[in-house]
């Protein structure tokens, strides 16, 4: 157990749930009923989504990359055996599950958190499309 907080200290630090904190609060906010405001549980519920979300790409990315960090990241927790690749798969498991019943119960809001990104996408692939236009001449 010791050896896993290592490896979250050092590949996941505890900055990333500030930056989950900060993911689920903007669309939380902008898209909150006057009459019905979240609460501070919604909101960290939604907050721990977010984050094991993140933790689920983490471990996916220690095992795409494992083979290169041994000759490059000799120095790291994983590379130097102190945990292994199966325990992170539990570490992923369990952070797949929360992230699924968590999706679940924060359902409306992380519906909106989508619809924001998706929307977010489209107007930043339209602007870059519109630049890209008035930056080429046109023939």
């Amino acid at each position: 157990m010791k050896n896993l907080l290592l490896w979250f200290l050092q590949r996941f630090p505890p900055v990333t749930f500030v930056t989950a904190l900060l993911l689920s609060l903007l669309p939380a906010a902008l898209f909150r009923d006057v009459q019905n405001p979240l609460g501070v549980g919604f909101v960290l519920a939604l907050t721990v989504a977010v984050w094991s979300q993140l933790l689920i790409l983490r471990v996916l990315d220690e095992h795409k990359d494992y083979e290169q960090d041994c000759r490059s990241h000799p120095d790291r927790v994983l590379q130097r055996g102190l945990v292994t690749l199966q325990q992170l798969r539990g570490v992923g498991g369990l952070a797949f599950v929360s992230n699924l019943f968590l999706t679940l119960v924060t359902a409306k809001t992380s519906q909106v958190q989508i619809g924001v990104a998706l929307v977010s996408l489209v107007r930043l692939s339209t602007n870059v499309e519109m630049g890209l236009r008035s930056a080429v001449p046109q023939i």
